[in-house]
Order: C-alpha cells, then sequence, then structure tokens
C-alpha cells in the first residue's frame, strides 16, 4: 500500500446512439488529491483512506431510457475508507451536487456505506446507497 498524497485525474468520454436515432454525449473531467496512511499490518485502526474528486460533465441529448440516462450535473465525489480490525474495512462515499441550475444543489446525493473484507488476493464487499440498492461486490486481484 502507497502511503502518501496523491493528485489524481479523470478524464472520460461517452458516446451512444439509439435506435431511435437520438443518443446521448457525455464528457467528464476531473482533478483531486487522495490521501492514505498506514498499511494493514497492524490489526487495529492501520489504515485510512480519503479522496476528493471534483468532477466537470458536459452532456448533450438523452437517452430513450430511464436506466440509462447518464446524470449531467457536475458534483465533487468524496471516498472514506477505514480499517476496523483485521482485513475488515469501513466506506462511506458520496457527492455533493454543484451545479447551481440543478434542483439538487448543494446536496449529497448517491450515498454509499461499505463493509469489506480486503485481503491480498480477494475483495469481498457488501454496499447499501439507498432504500432500493444494496449488494454484494468480489474482486480477484492480479488474476
Amino acid at each position: 500500500i502507497d502511503k502518501a498524497l496523491f493528485l489524481n485525474i479523470k478524464l472520460s468520454t461517452s458516446i451512444f446512439q439509439y435506435s431511435n436515432k437520438t443518443g446521448q454525449r457525455v464528457f467528464l473531467a476531473g482533478i483531486g488529491p487522495s490521501f492514505t496512511i498506514g498499511n494493514l499490518k497492524n490489526n487495529f485502526l492501520d489504515y485510512s483512506s480519503i479522496s476528493i474528486m471534483p468532477e466537470f460533465i458536459n452532456k448533450r441529448g438523452d437517452s430513450p431510457f430511464g436506466f440509462d440516462n447518464l446524470n449531467s450535473d457536475s458534483r465533487i465525489k468524496f471516498v472514506y475508507q477505514q480499517q476496523l480490525y483485521g482485513p475488515i474495512l469501513i466506506g462511506l462515499s458520496s457527492d455533493l451536487n454543484i451545479s447551481n441550475k440543478s434542483k439538487d444543489y448543494g446536496k449529497f446525493n448517491n450515498i454509499q456505506y461499505t463493509l469489506d473484507i480486503s485481503r491480498r488476493a480477494y475483495k469481498i464487499s457488501l454496499f447499501y446507497r439507498n432504500k432500493n440498492s444494496f449488494g454484494l461486490r468480489f474482486n480477484i486481484f492480479n488474476f
């Protein structure tokens, strides 16, 4: 685990065309710090990570499907993760809406709570996002 202050940069673009001759195009750019301390070698509170990433979005068009329509609001993404004991980590992530034209301006959205078991070769995560969204993730590393 690299312990340091990092500067992360994110660039993303998406183009979707639909059979009804409509489409949506999205360009996302972000830059922000992340900070990690600890190395998960001790059993109790030996790892903390925080990331703050402003994301600025330019979107044109809409999807005909509700589940596929990308969010056009610029935001600041906050992610925090803390070791509790051994391989057990808890986390919290959320987006602060910074689009002053949005009805959700200044509100936190997409709040997600996680409980992870993180080992060198794999990670199992339970997450809860809102009243209708929860689940289980399984990641295998270096496969």
